[in-house]
């Protein structure tokens, strides 16, 4: 979308409002809205950076992590909380129970996007869960790996995480 077509269609919606906070002055307050947003990339939960100079206020959508949160089936609660970072804008998971049910938990609580993940018997037969960790290797910032020492399937995606260079971090845990 060009420039001058978004800034066109946008001019009438944005509005400035004073808002007090507490017993202290009013604070302007940028507010923005309409299907322009989402097409222009501002999603719900998104980060944002604000700047201003030269009279102008520029905002921009900065890069969120998306995390792989992956694990064992025996893991079925655990807290997510220090390990997940601030700025994930995306958890993946396999749709497994365990950890993935954890995981997709974690995201809809904390008003974060998951996809989920299913493996394609159809097209890899049993081979379709290997294929599906690495294919969400792929698409993952860093993974977080929750494993109880045992999980092969854990053990795999820890493993092809490294060989192709992404950010592992693995909580060994004993399941309960």
């Amino acid at each position: 979308m060009q420039d001058k077509e978004i800034e066109k269609r946008n001019t009438r919606r944005l509005k400035i409002y004073g808002v007090r906070d507490g017993q202290g002055p009013l604070t302007p307050q940028l507010r923005m809205q309409g299907k322009w947003l989402a097409d222009c990339g501002f999603l719900p939960g998104g980060h944002v950076e604000v700047n201003c100079s030269e009279g102008m206020l520029v905002i921009r959508r900065t890069k969120s992590v998306s995390v792989l949160v992956a694990g064992s089936r025996s893991i079925t609660a655990f807290d997510l909380s220090p390990y997940i970072p601030s700025d994930c804008g995306l958890i993946i998971s396999g749709g497994a129970k365990g950890i993935d049910t954890v995981a997709e938990r974690y995201a809809a609580a904390h008003g974060i996007e998951s996809r989920v993940f299913k493996p394609d018997y159809a097209r890899f037969g049993k081979a379709a869960p290997l294929k599906r960790n690495d294919e969400m290797v792929e698409q993952a910032d860093m993974v977080l790996a929750i494993w109880d020492g045992k999980s092969r399937g854990t053990k795999h995606t820890i493993d092809y995480a490294a060989k192709i260079g992404k950010e592992v971090k693995v909580i060994t845990v004993t399941a309960e």
